[in-house]
């Protein structure tokens, strides 16, 4: 009983620390491609 009440909230805690990090990747990698850009570009 207690392991399944566990996981049921250990589950959406991890997808949202998925969510969290894919986003901050996402934002990184978006930022120093437009870097790149404006670096080659100059």
């Amino acid at each position: 009983m207690f392991s399944v009440y566990h996981l049921s909230n250990l589950v959406p805690m991890l997808f949202r620390f998925y969510y969290i990090a894919v986003g901050c990747y996402y934002v990184a990698v978006s930022s120093s491609y437009n870097y790149a850009i404006v670096v080659h570009s100059s």
